[in-house]
């Protein structure tokens, strides 16, 4: 076993989550991070150490055409080879063309389908790839934002998911 397959699984137990009988959606955007999380599950699921669901989620912003749309195919024929359930979901609206921050509207459009999806297949996590430079991007930024010592961190292993429905960005905490 892969030495990152063998570090998920260690960390899968640390934070107590289920090893059967539970649907688990994956976050994958077609970059390396989330397709090797991807991989590392079907990898745990191949070799009987998972016996979970995993749904893959894709959600195509739509904000570099034609490479977006082959971002949400690549994804697609993914789970197809992982025999994973799919769902991708494309930009409902131009989120460029929201007021605020682009890449801020950008998340909140990710994590409220994140969120639908998770209601469909009533799942009980979401989970999320993230790589040690966007841990440390996430620290830096809150350093820079002025954040007290309880927001000196990375990105938590677990949280609350927090939806943000709409465009007035109505927030609504999730389980």
């Amino acid at each position: 076993m892969h030495k990152f397959v063998r570090n998920l699984l260690t960390e899968w137990r640390r934070l107590e989550l289920p090893f059967s009988d539970k649907t688990i959606i994956v976050a994958v955007s077609g970059g390396a991070d989330s397709v090797s999380l991807a991989l590392a599950l079907h990898n745990l699921k191949t070799h009987k150490k998972l016996n979970l669901n995993f749904v893959i989620a894709h959600f195509n912003h739509d904000l570099r055409g034609f490479e977006s749309q082959k971002d949400a195919e690549f994804v697609k024929d993914l789970a197809e080879k992982l025999e994973f359930k799919c769902e991708i979901q494309n930009s409902k609206f131009k989120i460029q063309n929201l007021s605020g921050n682009l890449e801020q509207n950008a998340r909140n459009a990710r994590y409220d389908f994140l969120a639908e999806a998770a209601e469909k297949y009533n799942a009980h996590a979401v989970l999320t790839a993230h790589t040690q430079n966007d841990q440390a991007e996430t620290f830096l930024l809150n350093l820079i934002r002025g954040s007290g010592l309880d927001g000196l961190a990375g990105i938590k292993p677990i949280r609350l998911f927090e939806r943000v429905m709409g465009r007035k960005g109505k927030r609504e905490k999730m389980n």
